[in-house]
C-alpha cells in the first residue's frame, strides 16, 4: 500500500509575511501623507492668523487718525510694509473707495504671502471709515441733543464740564463755591447765568430757587500744580495768595460784566494741586484774545520761581485749545489750560515731566526770578479782582 508524501507549508508563511509587509507599507504611506497634510494645514493656519493680525492692525491704525489733515492724507504712513513674519514674508496694501471729500470711505486691507509650497495666499479685511472728529468717537450712546448728529456725554454740549449738574431744563450747573454756580446751555455749551445758591453742594431745587444774573460767555479752566523743585518754605509763602490774572485778556463787545475767576484746592488734603475756572462774559461776536497769567503775592515775585504752561502737540487741535499763548479769537469754552510752578536760580528750564512724546511739552510762561527784574512785575502780577 502506497502513502502520499506530506505537503510543505513553508511557502505559505513567506507569502503571508510579504502580504503583511505590503499592507503595513501602504498604511504607513497613507499615515505619512496624512501627517504631511496636517503639517501643511497647521502651517497655513498660522500664516492666515498672522496675516489677519497684520490686516487688523492696519485698519485700527486708519481708524486712529487725528483730524482733517490725516483724513485727507489716508493711508499716509499708517500702514507701512510689515516686518518679516514668524512663518512667512508678507506684503500689505490698502485700497480706499471714493475721495477725501466723502463723508464715508470703504477701506480694504489686503495681505499677501507665499506659503511653503510656493502657492500665493491672500487675506483681506474690509471696514468703513467715517469723516467725523475722532475726539467724539467714544461718546456715550445718548440720543443726539436738539436734533444734532453727534451723540455727546450726558446728552449735552461737549464743552460743558463732565461733573456739571444737569438741571433737567436744558441747562447744567457747576458750583465753584457756596455763592457762585455757573449755568450752561446744554445745547451751545456757553455760560448763560451766574447763580448764588448760598450753600455748598446745592441741589437742583436750591440752584433753581437761587438768585441769578443773566450773561453770555465762555469758561476758561485748568489746573495749577507745584513742582518738586519748589521748597515747602517757597510754597507756604505763595500758596494762599495764588490766583489768576486776566488783565491781558481783550474781549470783542465785552459788555458791562467783569471776568470772574475762582481758584481752589483740587483735593482738600493736597494744597499743591489747584483748579481754576474763569467765566469770560461776551457779547456778539463772542470772541476773546490775549494772555492769562498765574498771579501771586509779593513772595511770588521776590524769589526764584517761574511758571511753565503745558502746551499740547496734537495738530488737530486749534492753537488756543493747545494752550498756545497769546490766545487769539477764542470762540468756545476751553479747559485743560494747565500750569506748573517751579523753582531754580539758574536757567528757567521747564520740568522734564511736562514733556510727553506726541502729547505735550513744557513752555516757559512767566519768569519771576531776579534775572528778570525789568519784567517781573508784568510777568508775575497779583491775581485779578474778582
Amino acid at each position: 500500500m502506497r502513502t502520499r508524501p506530506l505537503r510543505s507549508d513553508a511557502g505559505f508563511v513567506l507569502a503571508e509575511i510579504l502580504v503583511a509587509l505590503l499592507v503595513v507599507a501602504v498604511g504607513m504611506t497613507g499615515l505619512h501623507q496624512m501627517q504631511l497634510m496636517l503639517m501643511r494645514n497647521n502651517d497655513l493656519a498660522a500664516q492666515r492668523t498672522e496675516a489677519t493680525q497684520l490686516a487688523s492692525e492696519c485698519l485700527e491704525s486708519l481708524r486712529a487718525r487725528r483730524g482733517v489733515a490725516d483724513w485727507n492724507n489716508l493711508p499716509g504712513t499708517r500702514c507701512p510694509p510689515p516686518a518679516g513674519g514668524r512663518s512667512a514674508s508678507y506684503s500689505r496694501s490698502v485700497t480706499l473707495s471714493d475721495s477725501a471729500s466723502s463723508a464715508m470711505r470703504t477701506a480694504r486691507v489686503t495681505v499677501n504671502w507665499t506659503d511653503r509650497e510656493g502657492r500665493q495666499q491672500e487675506v483681506a479685511l474690509v471696514s468703513y471709515l467715517s469723516n467725523s472728529n475722532p475726539v467724539v468717537a467714544g461718546m456715550l450712546a445718548f440720543p443726539p441733543p436738539a436734533g444734532g448728529i453727534l451723540k455727546q456725554p450726558k446728552n449735552r454740549n461737549i464743552n460743558i464740564p463732565i461733573p456739571a449738574l444737569d438741571l433737567n431744563d436744558g441747562r447744567s450747573s457747576i458750583q465753584v463755591n457756596a455763592n457762585h454756580a455757573v449755568i450752561f446751555s446744554n445745547i451751545s455749551g456757553s455760560v448763560i447765568q451766574i447763580c448764588n445758591p448760598g450753600v455748598l453742594n446745592a441741589t437742583v431745587a436750591q440752584i433753581l430757587a437761587s438768585s441769578c444774573v443773566t450773561l453770555e460767555g465762555y469758561i476758561l479752566a485748568g489746573y495749577i500744580s507745584r513742582d518738586s523743585s519748589v521748597s515747602n518754605a517757597e510754597w507756604t509763602g505763595i500758596e494762599a495768595g495764588l490766583g489768576i490774572n486776566h488783565g491781558g485778556v481783550s474781549r470783542d463787545m465785552a459788555g458791562s460784566d467783569a471776568i470772574k475767576c475762582q481758584l481752589g484746592n483740587h483735593m482738600a488734603s493736597d494744597s499743591s494741586y489747584k483748579w481754576y475756572m474763569c467765566v469770560i462774559p461776551l457779547s456778539s461776536p463772542k470772541l476773546w484774545s490775549g494772555r492769562v497769567r498765574v498771579g501771586g503775592p509779593a513772595a511770588f515775585r521776590s524769589g526764584n520761581l517761574f511758571v511753565c504752561r503745558y502746551q499740547y502737540l496734537d495738530p488737530a487741535m486749534l492753537p488756543f485749545e493747545r494752550n498756545v499763548q497769546d490766545y487769539a479769537n477764542v470762540d468756545r469754552s476751553i479747559d485743560q489750560q494747565n500750569y506748573r510752578i517751579a523753582s531754580g536760580n539758574s536757567a528757567a528750564t521747564c520740568p522734564s515731566s511736562m514733556t510727553l512724546a506726541n502729547v505735550s511739552s513744557g513752555v516757559l510762561h512767566q519768569d519771576c526770578r531776579p534775572g528778570n527784574d525789568a519784567n517781573r512785575a508784568t510777568d508775575c502780577p497779583s491775581p485779578s479782582v474778582p
